[in-house]
């Protein structure tokens, strides 16, 4: 299940001064240039950050599945990194897994009332399918940039979401393509 009102809420938060964006820096570095590493040993990944992220555990989906957020940003936008499992996918084929990373993929969508700019299939590791594609936020005069990838039945988003050139910028590149699993 995908949370796309609470990536909306994030974006719509930042972009109208609502959330504090000191509130989503919160160990970022002081030249504001590097990226570091943040591991996360129970969602078994690690990701290339600017700065250490915060974290949130919240209920998604009628089954309530617990979802495991981080996010940290800057006035330009925020990268959030969630994970869930999908008890429905347990055992799934590959082709049941693509199909899920699509229909979240399309929730965003209809959610943001956005377009779909790019889109591809990817892989995590060898085994591993994903998604990766970008989407106007029409609403904020905003983009979302984003990585899906389901591992098992445990689903991994990672997005980069603001304004435009925040969403199409190296480091947001860097940081997408930095997530990995620890295993």
């Amino acid at each position: 299940m995908i949370t796309a009102n609470f990536y909306q809420a994030v974006f719509c938060a930042i972009g109208f001064g609502l959330l504090p964006v000191s509130a989503l820096h919160a160990g970022a570095p002081k030249d504001g240039d590097g990226l570091v590493e943040f591991k996360s040993p129970a969602g078994n990944f690690r990701i290339l950050l600017p700065g250490k992220p915060q974290y949130e555990k919240t209920t998604v989906g009628d089954a309530k599945e617990e979802q495991h957020q981080f996010k940290i940003g800057s006035a330009q936008g925020a990268y959030l990194v969630s994970y869930q499992e999908n008890p429905n996918l347990r055992g799934s084929s590959l082709e049941a897994r693509k199909a899920a990373l699509q229909s979240g993929r399309d929730r965003l969508l209809r959610t943001f009332q956005g377009k779909l700019i790019e889109n591809k299939e990817l892989m995590l590791g060898k085994t591993h399918p994903g998604l990766g594609f970008r989407l106007t936020i029409p609403a904020a005069n905003g983009e979302a940039r984003c990585r899906f990838f389901m591992v098992g039945a445990r689903l991994y988003e990672i997005m980069a979401i603001g304004m435009p050139e925040f969403v199409t910028s190296d480091r947001a590149t860097q940081v997408l393509a930095s997530f990995r699993m620890l295993k």
